[in-house]
């Protein structure tokens, strides 16, 4: 008799200190969504990216700018690192470590992108890996010099849960040659006679 007495003074001292404690049991499916952020980025690899700005070349700095940025994100978080080039390796979606490590490979491309294209390109691995459900904890950050010839306009609507964070990165200096078109005189070549080609050069600087 004696054990039992003690056996239920110990269940109500239990039941005592579970009530004040108020323990909470979570949704797993809740936690797994509020876990894991995604942070995708955009950075652009153009010609015009070799220009020099304030700390160096603007790719470069656009480098540095992600790696801080990944460098402060949570431990848990994943990273989408896109260019112009949108090749099969920028699919993947990478812990910090790779991240790092795809940054220091992105080099100048003379492939050029409009952001549109970049960014729908970047919701479709979204969808693919079936993540969409994390839209509220993702960021996508756009690093570039947002040349007038690489403008984007509003996303669709089913996008636009997406906080964006564009970063413009500026040269020191707006001086800029290129070969804007080139053509031939005639439309019509004929072999061993000599054809007239015509080269169009743009300066964009103020000099």
């Amino acid at each position: 008799r004696h054990i039992l007495i003690l056996i239920s003074r110990l269940l109500a001292f239990i039941f005592l200190v579970l009530a004040f404690a108020q323990p909470f049991f979570s949704n797993i499916d809740e936690d797994v969504k509020a876990k894991n952020p995604i942070i995708a980025f955009y950075i652009d690899n153009s010609y015009s990216m070799e220009a020099r700005g304030v700390e160096g070349e603007l790719l470069s700095e656009a480098r540095e700018n992600a790696r801080q940025i990944i460098e402060k994100a949570p431990m848990d978080a994943r990273f989408l690192i896109g260019s112009n080039e949108m090749s099969g390796s920028e699919e993947r979606l990478l812990n910090k470590i790779e991240s790092y490590e795809k940054l220091d490979n992105i080099k100048h491309t003379p492939i050029i992108r409009s952001l549109d294209e970049i960014l729908h390109w970047q919701f479709q691995r979204f969808r693919k890996e079936d993540i969409s459900g994390e839209a509220s904890s993702s960021q996508f950050i756009l690093l570039s010099d947002f040349q007038k010839a690489n403008g984007f306009s509003i996303l669709e609507q089913e996008e636009s849960g997406i906080s964006f964070y564009p970063i413009k990165l500026s040269p020191e200096s707006n001086s800029n040659i290129y070969i804007d078109s080139i053509w031939f005189s005639s439309p019509i070549h004929k072999l061993n006679f000599k054809n007239e080609l015509n080269i169009r050069i743009v300066n964009s600087s103020e000099i």
